[in-house]
């Protein structure tokens, strides 16, 4: 009867796993329980601190829109290529902290690919850092840099199936 009583090396290794198996367990749910209660339960808190935060910060102003009607805007780029005669859509400057963004948009006689070209052309004489450009069938697009300057034209073709030519929009940011 000693012997029925007496654990076997079979028996033993199964005690083994089975204690293995739930300190496995056990340690899982104490890692879980850590990370909701270090991640979950700071989130919440720091929430409620960004909102608090949000609720005290000022307003963002809007930029002070200054428009210049049929002329380009006070400190324009004096040498960038403007069609003669061109008629401007749009010549206004919007006045942010630190910085002042000039932006004509005017109908050209050219078509959008002599625009294109024209642009890039003086982008890359004038020591412009031609950082994206696009070309498609009715838009296209270049954007450049010059010391904290940034520039971007955009030529779009004519919407008129009956006017030649193309729109030109060109947008300078300036740092203050």
């Amino acid at each position: 009867m000693e012997l029925e009583n007496m654990p076997t090396e079979n028996n033993t290794h199964q005690r083994l796993f089975i204690f293995i198996g739930i300190a496995g367990v056990v340690l899982l749910i104490v890692c879980i329980a850590a990370y909701f209660f270090f991640h979950v339960s700071r989130g919440s808190s720091s929430q409620k601190s960004f909102v608090a935060d949000a609720t005290t910060t000022a307003p963002i102003s809007l930029p002070k829109k200054t428009d210049f009607g049929t002329t380009t805007p006070r400190d324009f780029i004096s040498n960038i290529p403007l069609e003669k005669g061109a008629q401007f859509n749009q010549s206004y400057s919007l006045a942010y902290p630190n910085e002042t963004q000039l932006t004509v948009v005017f109908l050209s006689q050219k078509m959008m690919n002599q625009n294109y070209v024209l642009y890039n052309d003086f982008l890359k004489k004038n020591s412009w850092k031609i950082a994206n450009t696009y070309e498609g069938k009715t838009v296209s697009s270049l954007y450049a840099l010059k010391d904290q300057n940034q520039i971007n034209i955009t030529v779009s073709a004519s919407v008129a199936t009956s006017t030649p030519g193309s729109q030109v929009s060109i947008s300078v940011l300036i740092k203050n």
